[in-house]
């Protein structure tokens, strides 16, 4: 093994040398912790981090238990996916976990091509909180939750299910925001289905800005509340602090200036009156075009 890993083991456990190396072994704590030290040896670099762990967990019976657990792979995975800024099926096929590479593509993709037996069913899965905050690699966009994978596939069924698990709604790990993913797949039926309104209702109480966008030239949700005639979703989005006077910038259009239906002026006379019965939790002005990304 890499006489530095070797050095980095050695500071760890002559720390316990009083109690012997047998409480190392039983100690899952202490376990964590020099794995941890073995990964950030090579700055996680997954070949020689994968390499210096099996070389590790080879010495001693109980070290391969520990080193064959799944929960251990799990830990190993996200501590590398994190710092590597990767995601979490990516890091596990390049260690060779092959059950938390089916267990992913499974939840991700409903691909069972790999599993021995009947995989379990999907809520299953989601209490383990490790896999209700996974991540799997997207094509030119980074990465993806399960939350965001559903958005993606208009299944909102399978949204409420993981927020309801209470999955990380704003991940700091992917570039997109649920909200600006509704939002850029927005159409006027979508944007009348209960479950996604439901969606919505729930990003909003977790704080996710309603006006949310993946880029400042895009429509906001209530662009497009106002564009389809949807008086409840804008009722809605006003309430948790939509901008109603937020510009696009292709032509530089407001939510006011895109509304559709009767009677004309609907969406003004829908927020005058909110903002007069104290509904509001902002209250924005004509000159406010504070742009939220």
């Amino acid at each position: 093994m890499n006489k530095t890993i070797i050095f980095s083991l050695l500071i760890t456990i002559t720390t316990t040398l009083s109690h012997g190396m047998e409480l190392v072994l039983h100690n899952e704590d202490m376990l964590s912790h020099i794995t941890e030290q073995i990964c950030n040896v090579h700055n996680c670099a997954i070949k020689q981090t994968r390499n210096n762990i099996l070389q590790f967990s080879i010495t001693d019976q109980k070290l391969r238990e520990y080193y064959n657990r799944e929960k251990t792979h799990q830990n190993i995975v996200r501590h590398v996916a994190l710092h590597n800024k990767m995601s979490d099926a990516k890091v596990a096929y390049d260690f060779r976990y092959n059950e938390i590479v089916d267990t992913i593509d499974y939840l991700f993709y409903g691909y069972t091509g790999n599993f021995k037996t009947n995989p379990k069913d999907f809520t299953e899965y989601i209490k383990d909180q490790w896999y209700l905050n996974s991540t799997s690699s997207l094509e030119n966009i980074g990465q993806e939750t399960l939350l965001l994978r559903a958005i993606r596939k208009n299944d909102y069924a399978r949204a409420k299910i993981v927020i309801a698990a209470e999955i990380d709604c704003n991940s700091v790990r992917c570039t997109d925001n649920p909200i600006a993913l509704i939002s850029d797949h927005a159409n006027k039926t979508t944007l009348q289905q209960e479950d996604c309104i439901t969606v919505i209702t729930l990003l909003l109480t977790k704080n996710i800005h309603p006006d949310s966008r993946t880029h400042w030239l895009d429509y906001t949700l209530l662009h497009h509340a106002a564009f389809f005639s949807n008086k409840d979703l804008a009722h809605l989005l006003l309430q948790y602090g939509a901008n109603p006077y937020l510009a696009e910038n292709r032509k530089c259009l407001t939510a006011l200036d895109m509304e559709k239906g009767e009677p004309k002026g609907w969406l003004k006379e829908m927020h005058d009156t909110m903002i007069k019965n104290n509904e509001l939790k902002t209250v924005h002005s004509p000159t406010d075009q504070s742009a939220q990304k």
